[in-house]
C-alpha cells in the first residue's frame, strides 16, 4: 500500500546494482559524470541543458520536489548528512545556472520518513513533510522572503497517537492547501488503515482552519496529488479495492465543500499508483503507473468529466515513478524507465514525453539521462516556458552517495566573449568552447570583413591557412579551437568585433612540442605569465604587437594573460600546459 517505501527500497536497489558488470560502448565525461554514447556525444536530448548536480554530501539525498516561477527555482529534499534525515532547501534565482548552499529547514526530528513537498507563490514559499513526533505528523514551515529566512516549523496535523503522512501542497494568492493520508479515523479500528484529510489557510499560512476528513471507507486510502484553480481545488488519492485504483475529488468553494468522489480507473484487479497531478485553467491532467507502464488520463471541464486514458510508455520494461508539470497548453511527463539496461541490466534512466495540445497528442518517448549508474524518482514543474527537472542517481559511485541533479530547457544561453579585431593583421585565440568548430561557425558575425587566416601546426613545424579569395579546396585550415592561436587580417575599415560563444572550460590541457609554439588562452580568468606557465618550463612568450618588427613582441613574468590573447610560447622540452582557472 505505501508505495513511498517501496519505491525508496528500489532506489537503494539502484545503488547496489551499481556494481553489476558495467555495459560497453560509451565514455564518461569527467567534469559532469555523463555517458557519452558510442557516436562520440552527449546524450542530452535537444534543447536541454546538461546535468547539474545539486547536492555533495557523499549521502542519500533525495525525494525532492520542485517548484519554479519566472527565472526562480526552488527544490527541497531529504537527506542524513547529520545522521538523520532531515529537510533541506535552496534555490537559484538566474534559471538554474547557479544555486544557493544547502539551507536546512527542519528541526531536529529524527525521522526515516520527511518526504517535502513545496509550493510558491512570488516571494511566499510553503514547504510540508512528515516530521517524527511520537508518531509521523504533517510538519509545516513558510518562508516570506524567498528562503533567506523561515517562520517558526508548525504541526498540521494532530499529534493524536496515529501516523499522518504522505503530505501534498498546494498555494493559490493567499490560500494555502494541504491534504495527507491518516490512520486515526479508519473504522472499525483507528490506526489499521488510512484515510484522505485535508487542511487550508486563508491568510499566507498564519493560521489553518480545522482539519477535513475527505473520504470513508472501510478501504485504505493514500493521497496522491492537489492542485487548484482559484478557489477550485482538485485532489487525487488511491483507494484499495481489489488493487489500489485512482479517485478524485473536487472542491469549488475553495475547500469548504467537496464533490462526491469519482473513480477514475476501473476496479480491474490491476494495481496503479504513484499519481501526480497538474491544472491548467478547467485543464487537469493526471499521470499513474499501471502494470509497470506510464498512464495519462485528464479532464477538460475542471474534473466534472474524464477522457479515456492513454498510454504514454510504450515497451514492455519497467516505467515507473511518473510526475507530471503544465504550462498553459504543454504537458510534460517525465518517469524512470529501465529499457535500456544501460551499463547493467536493470539499469533505470530518466524519460520524458510532452503535448503541445492539452494532452491530446504526445511525443515519442525520449531518454533524459546517460548517466553513470542509475537514474530515478524524478520530480518536473514547468512555469513561464521553461521546464525544470530533478531526479537522483549515484553516478559518482558508492552504495550510500545517491546524489541530486537538475537540467532545464531551454538550455542555458552560452556564455559570450567579444574580441576587439583592428585593421589589418590580428593574432587571437578564442577562449571558449565551441560547438561547432568550422570556421564559418567560428567566424559568423563577421563574415565578409576577412579575408586570410593562419596557423602554426607544432608538431610538423608547418603552416596552416584559409583565405576567402582561394577555392576552398586549396585550403587547409578548417576549424579553429579554444587551444589553437590564429592570425586573422581584418579588411573592415576601422576595425570590428569578433563575438564568440560557447562553454566555459574547466580544465583544458595544451600540449607543447620543444621549439615554438602558437597557442591560445582558454580561460576568461587572467593571470600572470609566471603564474600561468608555472611547471611547463617554458623560457621565452611573445604576443601580438602591432607596432612591433614582425607585429609580436616579447613579454615578461609578470605580464597578465587575457583571454582572446594568442601566444607565442617556447619550451625546450615536450611538456603540457594544463589551464584550469
Amino acid at each position: 500500500m505505501n508505495w513511498r517505501k517501496k519505491l525508496f527500497a528500489l532506489i537503494l536497489c539502484l545503488s547496489l546494482l551499481a556494481n553489476i558488470g558495467m555495459a560497453i560502448g560509451y565514455t564518461i565525461d569527467t567534469n559532469t559524470k555523463e555517458r557519452i554514447n558510442d557516436n562520440g556525444v552527449k546524450a542530452t536530448p535537444p534543447g536541454w541543458s546538461e546535468d547539474v548536480r545539486l547536492t555533495y554530501i557523499q549521502e542519500i539525498s533525495g525525494f525532492a520536489d520542485i517548484a519554479s516561477e519566472s527565472d526562480n527555482i526552488f527544490v527541497v529534499w531529504k537527506d542524513a548528512r547529520s545522521g538523520v534525515y532531515e529537510i533541506y532547501f535552496k534555490k537559484s534565482e538566474n534559471g538554474g545556472l547557479n544555486w544557493t548552499p544547502d539551507a536546512k529547514i527542519s528541526a531536529f526530528t529524527p525521522s526515516p520518513f520527511c518526504y517535502p513537498q513545496i509550493a510558491i507563490n512570488g516571494s511566499q514559499i510553503h514547504v510540508v513533510w512528515e516530521g517524527l513526533d511520537i508518531t509521523r505528523e504533517v510538519h509545516y514551515r513558510k518562508s516570506i522572503d524567498s528562503g533567506e529566512t523561515w517562520n517558526p516549523e508548525v504541526r498540521l496535523s494532530e499529534d493524536d497517537g496515529f501516523h499522518s503522512f504522505d503530505p501534498r501542497i498546494c498555494v493559490v494568492g493567499s490560500n494555502v492547501h494541504v491534504g495527507w493520508s491518516d490512520k486515526k479515523d479508519y473504522p472499525p479500528t483507528p490506526g489499521v488503515e488510512p484515510e484522505i484529510y485535508y487542511r487550508n489557510s486563508t491568510d499566507n499560512g498564519a493560521t489553518w482552519n480545522p482539519s477535513q476528513r475527505l473520504t470513508f471507507y472501510t478501504d485504505a486510502d493514500g493521497i496522491g496529488g492537489i492542485q487548484a484553480n482559484g478557489s477550485k481545488i482538485h485532489i487525487t488519492w488511491a483507494r484499495w479495492l481489489i488493487k489500489n485504483e485512482v479517485f478524485y475529488m473536487n472542491s469549488n468553494d475553495g475547500g469548504i465543500t467537496w464533490d462526491p468522489e469519482q473513480q477514475l480507473t476501473p476496479d480491474n484487479g490491476i494495481d496503479t499508483g504513484p499519481y501526480s497531478i497538474a491544472v491548467w485553467q478547467d485543464n487537469v491532467h493526471l499521470v499513474f503507473g499501471e502494470q509497470s507502464e506510464v498512464y495519462y488520463i485528464n479532464s477538460t471541464d475542471g474534473g466534472n468529466s474524464w477522457n479515456p486514458s492513454i498510454r504514454i510508455s510504450n515497451l514492455g520494461n519497467s516505467s515507473i515513478s511518473p510526475d507530471i508539470a503544465t504550462d498553459e497548453e504543454d504537458v510534460y511527463i517525465v518517469w524512470q524507465d529501465n529499457r535500456d539496461n544501460y551499463g547493467y541490466d536493470g539499469a533505470y534512466e530518466i524519460y520524458y514525453a510532452y503535448s503541445n495540445d492539452s494532452g491530446t497528442t504526445w511525443s515519442d518517448d525520449i531518454r533524459f539521462t546517460y548517466a553513470l549508474n542509475g537514474s530515478g524518482a524524478p520530480t518536473i514543474c514547468a512555469n513561464n516556458s521553461m521546464v525544470h527537472v530533478i531526479w537522483q542517481d549515484n553516478r559518482t559511485g558508492g552504495i550510500q552517495d545517491i546524489e541530486l541533479y537538475y537540467k532545464h530547457s531551454p538550455d542555458f544561453p552560452d556564455p559570450t566573449y567579444n574580441i576587439t579585431l583592428n585593421e589589418g593583421w590580428n593574432l587571437i585565440s578564442t577562449p571558449l568552447i565551441q560547438r561547432d568548430e568550422s570556421i564559418d561557425n567560428v567566424l559568423e558575425n563577421i563574415t565578409g570583413k576577412w579575408d586570410y587566416i593562419q596557423a602554426y601546426d607544432s608538431i610538423n613545424g608547418t603552416w596552416l591557412s584559409n583565405a576567402t579569395f582561394k577555392p576552398d579546396q586549396l585550403n587547409d585550415l578548417k576549424s579553429l579551437n579554444h587551444k589553437m592561436a590564429f592570425w586573422i587580417n581584418i579588411t573592415e575599415p576601422g576595425g570590428t568585433v569578433l563575438t564568440v560563444s560557447g562553454p566555459i572550460p574547466d580544465s583544458t590541457t595544451i600540449s607543447l612540442y620543444a621549439g615554438w609554439n602558437l597557442v591560445g588562452y582558454p580561460s576568461l580568468t587572467t593571470e600572470t605569465v609566471a603564474n600561468a606557465l608555472w611547471g611547463t618550463g617554458a623560457d621565452k612568450v611573445e604576443k601580438f604587437d602591432s607596432l612591433a618588427p614582425y607585429r609580436i613582441s616579447e613579454v615578461g613574468p609578470t605580464y597578465v594573460m587575457k583571454p582572446g590573447e594568442g601566444y607565442w610560447i617556447h619550451v625546450p622540452a615536450d611538456t603540457v600546459w594544463i589551464i584550469n582557472w
